[in-house]
């Protein structure tokens, strides 16, 4: 499992390269300041450990309304989530294990509503991007 951990901040850490510029948007826009995208960008320019700062970014984007945070770019299929258009704004399911799975659907494409967890079949939750 430590290997899939590293596997995913790895991924996370990759999205948060690629998109550093929307990403800072949406923190200036939210809470004035980047400080959390910036402890993480110097965390990997000093090559710190980065997990405490990448949890805290994380962490500021889902308060933010970023349904996915930094691990949107670790979710199968996603690229972008919650950060540039056209995908902003849109209604999205996420597995209730989000924690642990990478399940997705979008809401437009479930006209009967919620789709259910594979494993014990509770309603995925519903989440703006």
């Amino acid at each position: 499992m430590r290997d899939a951990g590293l596997a995913e901040e790895k991924t996370a850490i990759a999205y948060v390269c690629r998109q550093h510029r929307p990403i800072r948007e949406v923190l200036l826009a939210d809470r004035g300041d980047a400080a959390p995208l910036d402890r993480l960008l110097s965390a990997l320019a000093d090559d710190t450990p980065p997990a405490t700062p990448l949890r805290d970014l994380h962490q500021a984007l889902l308060q933010a309304g970023d349904a996915m945070g930094v691990y949107g770019g670790t979710r199968e299929g996603t690229g972008v989530l919650g950060l540039l258009p056209p995908l902003a704004g849109k209604n999205i399911f996420l597995c209730p294990r989000r924690r642990r799975c990478t399940r997705f659907h979008w809401a437009e494409d479930e006209p009967n509503g919620p789709p259910a967890c594979g494993i014990d079949r509770t309603p995925m939750l519903l989440k703006r991007t």
